[in-house]
């Protein structure tokens, strides 16, 4: 878990860091001093953990209205003032600053069971990072020399792997590679025509799957979709 503290309160993050590094990594953790540092450091995180004393009122709106994909948030506070504007998308509520030791690995681990639940990958895309959900993923395919990657709604990804073999490598079992150009997800096929070798996807294409692939898949998998 790629944790963002954003506090300015040297003795609090102290303590803070300390609890935190009793169960996580020192290196997985980045501070910022305020809130337009974190915004501008170009690193995903999987949680903020923003000091609302740090951010203030301003900072803890400017948060809720700009949720960052697939972040999750928990506020830190002296007391419960402002609480009622804690709440947004992403936002796993808030921890008071006194119960830092009894409360904020309850959240930590409420966050790490999410990112379980709704698996996300972090891929490169040119010279950066991008983190998509496992969910979200219909297709990756090579055309022309480029790597793309299609979401669902038909959202479309430049990726920078050279090879789909490297991109399998990080991927999990959800997804098959069906022929030298193209990785489906599993999960997102609708029908399988035994006949043609063809599959179906949920955004209504098709793709051709090689004799080899399809042999290896149906060794590997049940078959439990619409057939032809």
């Amino acid at each position: 878990m790629k944790l963002a503290i954003v506090c300015d309160h040297f003795v609090f993050l102290k303590k803070l860091l300390r609890v935190i590094e009793k169960k996580y990594s020192i290196a997985d953790i980045d501070v910022f001093e305020d809130l337009i540092g974190y915004q501008n450091c170009g690193l995903y995180h999987d949680a903020l953990l923003a000091d609302i004393d740090t951010i203030g009122l301003e900072g803890l709106k400017c948060i809720n209205s700009h949720p960052q994909p697939f972040t999750y948030v928990v506020y830190l506070a002296m007391n419960r003032n402002y609480m009622e504007d804690a709440y947004g998308v992403n936002v796993l509520g808030y921890v008071l600053k006194n119960q830092i030791e009894d409360k904020i690995y309850l959240k930590l681990e409420k966050i790490r069971n999410l990112m379980q639940i709704h698996k996300i990958y972090e891929l490169k895309s040119e010279r950066q990072l991008i983190r998509v959900p496992e969910c979200k993923m219909l297709y990756c395919y090579l055309e022309d020399g480029f790597m793309y990657l299609v979401l669902e709604q038909d959202k479309k990804i430049s990726l920078s792997y050279r090879t789909l073999i490297e991109l399998k490598n990080v991927l999990s079992s959800q997804f098959w590679r069906i022929n030298r150009n193209c990785i489906v997800n599993k999960d997102k096929i609708i029908s399988i025509d035994h006949a043609k070798h063809e599959i179906t996807l949920l955004n209504g294409q098709s793709f051709h799957v090689s004799r080899r692939e399809w042999v290896q898949f149906k060794k590997t998998n049940h078959i439990t979709l619409d057939e032809h």
